[in-house]
């Protein structure tokens, strides 16, 4: 395994202040600090140029420009915080026990903030490193 492939062993809880901590079953992947800064560096230049098309179509709207220009920013932010690649994730809400569901193969980083649609609290994805 190369080191951009190597999975961490943690253990997770899902934290939710006034209520008993769930346990829940991850796999993770680090992501390594050369994936994220590529990463990083390629979206902001798609997003750069989206933007740059978005404001010459338009005829220079200040307007238009700025979706794009916020949407890329905010994507560009969460590309380089995405710490930790989950391969596969299971957990329930600490409040109401409804399963909590997260993509696989997104990045996220610790903690990172869940939501549960049965109940409409927001508890917090915790890694413990084991």
């Amino acid at each position: 395994m190369t080191t951009s492939e190597r999975l961490a062993a943690v253990g997770a809880r899902i934290v939710l202040p006034g209520h008993a901590d769930t346990v829940a079953r991850v796999d993770v992947r680090e992501v390594t600090i050369g994936a994220r800064v590529t990463r990083t560096v390629v979206m902001a230049a798609v997003w750069g140029s989206v933007t740059t098309a978005t404001f010459l179509i338009t005829m220079f709207d200040p307007f238009m420009t700025s979706l794009p220009a916020l949407v890329g920013t905010m994507a560009v932010y969460r590309s380089w915080k995405g710490r930790i690649q989950v391969r596969s994730f299971l957990g329930a809400c600490p409040r109401c026990g409804a399963e909590i569901r997260l993509m696989p193969n997104s990045r996220v980083s610790a903690p990172h903030p869940l939501v549960c649609y049965a109940c409409h609290h927001e508890p917090e994805l915790v890694f413990v490193r084991g």
